[in-house]
């Protein structure tokens, strides 16, 4: 009996290595996940399927985020007490014994693997799948990185893009109108603008915007603070009168949880808004507002682009400043 147990540890641990040697083979995630289902497939006689909670846009994978396709709330007390404790979870429906099992990569919570089928898992095969969990989690977590990386590079290099065909304008409203409309067109925001501070009655004002499909400005309804009859607004005056004044970004992934927004009707798609001071040795002279209809649109990574297409904007703005009062003289 002991030769057996050894024998089949041995087993267990051979199918473990082959396991993380072929994921690691995987190029993409779309490869990792067909090769895992495929895996399972043959080895526990289970239908399986990766859930991965919703994350950022750039990340590997489509929306996962409804919950009526697993046969639990992935966010359950108990769901999650079972999977700290034991590394899995087993659940019985109609006709199926279910396997949940974590993907954590250190404190970073990222999914679950389901696995189904009408015979109850064996407690050997509990323990293989509660490995192939943990080798699974470091594949996916690599993956993620790599592609993240990807992600920043071509966004940066969007930024360069951007950057780069703004940087021979010399009127400030014609550079304003391109800013807005390159970074509108690149990054597929709902809506981008910019506003300026009036060095004589301090308040800001609107100085250019784009919108997402605005191909017919007939047809369209601008936000009014756009028109030149508005009064401008106050500092810290909602949001980008809060980000005027303190020089502080404001991220607002929810709008409708962010005290200091102010529903405009033509931009009621509006669901996420980040909104970051325009500043040149330490003194802010404006906002770069940007607005998307998709909820919690910006994270860690959306900011790295955000402030660096800030820097650029700012430079751009005060050298043209600079370029027209030489000129006006």
């Amino acid at each position: 009996m002991h030769d057996d147990s050894q024998g089949l540890a041995r087993q267990s641990s051979d199918l473990i290595l082959q396991f993380g040697e072929q994921l690691a083979a995987q190029q993409t995630y779309e490869e990792q996940e067909r090769w895992l289902i495929a895996f399972l497939k043959e080895q526990f006689q289970a239908d399986s399927q990766i859930w991965l909670k919703p994350s950022t846009k750039f990340h590997l994978i489509k929306n996962q985020d409804e919950k009526s396709v697993l046969p639990i709330d992935p966010d359950s007390f108990d769901l999650r007490a079972n999977l700290a404790e034991e590394g899995f979870c087993t659940l019985q429906t109609d006709h199926s014994n279910w396997v949940i099992l974590p993907l954590v990569y250190g404190s970073l919570d990222m999914g679950l693997i389901l696995l189904n089928r009408e015979e109850a898992f064996t407690n050997d095969q509990l323990q293989i799948l509660k490995h192939i969990s943990q080798v699974t989690s470091f594949a996916i977590f690599a993956t993620q990185q790599t592609q993240l990386n990807l992600w920043r590079q071509k966004q940066l290099a969007l930024v360069r893009s951007v950057s780069e065909q703004i940087s021979q304008i010399t009127d400030l409203q014609t550079l304003s109108s391109q800013i807005t409309e390159l970074v509108q067109q690149t990054f597929a925001y709902s809506y981008v603008a910019i506003f300026l501070i009036n060095e004589e009655d301090g308040r800001l004002y609107f100085k250019a915007s784009a919108l997402a499909d605005d191909h017919s400005e007939k047809d369209i309804r601008r936000p009014e603070f756009e028109l030149q009859t508005h009064p401008g607004f106050a500092m810290g005056e909602h949001i980008i009168g809060h980000v005027a004044s303190t020089g502080e970004e404001l991220i607002a992934n929810d709008v409708k949880s962010e005290p200091r927004y102010k529903q405009v009707d033509s931009l009621s798609n509006t669901q996420s808004e980040a909104v970051l001071p325009l500043e040149m040795e330490n003194k802010i002279f404006g906002v770069f507002d940007v607005q998307s209809d998709q909820l919690n649109a910006f994270d860690e990574n959306d900011l790295v682009v955000l402030h660096a297409l800030a820097d650029n904007i700012a430079i751009a703005i005060e050298s043209t400043r600079l370029m027209q009062n030489i000129q006006e003289r």
